[in-house]
């Protein structure tokens, strides 16, 4: 990303008001397990691996995540499997 990076997104919508209550996903080509602790510390609804990812799963995923928060429920920060994604 040009101007920011990920992790900086994910603190600006968290810190804002109007955007905190948003579910972030994030969907990176960074495998390290740092970065995945400081995403889901900082908020992420989910971290995503691309490297692990099936594209169907992720859609399920985010359907999901999505469906949850038009029924008016925030999720909560779904467990990341360190090394695949669970569907």
């Amino acid at each position: 990303m040009p101007k920011m990076n990920g992790i900086e997104v994910l603190e600006k919508l968290k810190s804002t008001p109007s955007t905190k209550a948003i579910p972030v996903i994030i969907l990176s080509n960074l495998t390290e397990d740092t970065q995945l602790d400081e995403a889901m510390a900082k908020g992420a609804t989910k971290y995503i691996k691309k490297v692990n990812s099936d594209p169907m799963q992720v859609a399920d995923m985010i359907r999901e995540i999505v469906q949850e928060k038009s029924q008016g429920k925030i999720p909560e920060k779904i467990p990341e499997n360190k090394e695949e994604v669970n569907p």
